[in-house]
């Protein structure tokens, strides 16, 4: 990588960085928003893997208005691209997608796997998924990851939140206020 380019690189990974470190302090982000941190990171991730990794992602007029738990995909395209990667010199193809349907919102995040190379077992990364969709959620959304035949899909199936929500007292509010 060239200096121009590097430069370029930089600059990129301390916007992103900025902007995760900023929605992380949030308990809700729109929609757009999450899918934004999302395309900053799959675009650091094909600079690096150029000719390996495809993306595709959702057009800016197909997003619905709603809120999301912030940062709820990042482990997910994170996982996609690393486990994707991994173990072989082929390509891989990471599709993200999110669909709204009778009050619920159905967000996706699929990535291409080697024959025969499921991963095994559940990460740090859709554990935290699973656990902060039950805090925010009550049971009310659902979430499934796992091989099908050559994709690796994570899906979430939550309510769609159509105003934000009030923050919770959770981020420290009510130890801050001395209760």
């Amino acid at each position: 990588m060239g200096p121009a380019r590097s430069a370029v690189h930089g600059g990129a990974t301390r916007d992103l960085l900025r902007r995760l470190l900023s929605a992380g302090e949030r308990d809700f982000s729109r929609l757009a928003d999450e899918l934004q941190y999302v395309r900053q990171y799959l675009e650091l991730q094909q600079r690096r893997f150029a000719d390996r990794l495809t993306v595709v992602l959702p057009e800016g007029r197909d997003i619905a208005p709603v809120w999301v738990p912030s940062l709820i995909m990042q482990p997910l395209v994170e996982n996609a691209v690393v486990h994707g990667l991994a173990g072989h010199q082929g390509p891989v193809v990471v599709s993200v997608s999110a669909e709204m349907a009778g009050g619920r919102l159905k967000l996706q995040v699929r990535n291409t796997i080697v024959q025969g190379r499921a991963r095994g077992g559940e990460g740090i990364g859709i554990r935290n998924v699973r656990e902060r969709l039950a805090v925010q959620f009550s049971g009310g959304a659902a979430f499934e990851a796992g091989p099908n035949g050559l994709e690796w899909i994570s899906e979430i199936d939550m309510p769609a939140v159509l105003e934000p929500p009030e923050p919770q007292e959770s981020r420290g509010g009510a130890l801050a206020a001395g209760v």
